[in-house]
């Protein structure tokens, strides 16, 4: 039987707290990301939640976006680039955005409907 390779090439997880962890999926080739996906988790009542999630991937057409998540379950999405954007200088500023955010976008999460 194959073994099949997975379609990320470089997988990066931190944890920003003990309830709160920020991951990163990259498929890069030639030194270049060709496709991000980047997850912004919370454990909140014993649970892990998505709180956003921003990609790149081809189910959206390949425009880099992220889906902001409501406490309900609900998301709605928010186009953050074009596809001729470098995505690696895209992917940076999201992290960065999330690191330096990540208080105010749980709490908005936490009092959404």
């Amino acid at each position: 039987m194959k073994t099949r390779r997975s379609y990320w090439t470089k997988r990066i997880k931190i944890s920003l707290s003990d309830s709160l962890i920020l991951s990163q999926f990259f498929r890069v080739q030639r030194g270049r990301a060709v496709d991000f996906s980047i997850v912004l988790m919370a454990r909140i009542d014993k649970r892990w939640r998505y709180i956003k999630r921003c990609d790149s991937t081809k189910k959206h057409g390949n425009v880099p976006h992220c889906h902001i998540y409501k406490l309900n379950g609900k998301f709605h999405i928010e186009n953050i680039g074009k596809k001729s954007d470098n995505l690696g200088v895209l992917a940076r500023a999201i992290i960065d955005d999330i690191n330096d955010n990540y208080e105010t976008i749980l709490e908005n999460f936490r009092y959404s409907n």
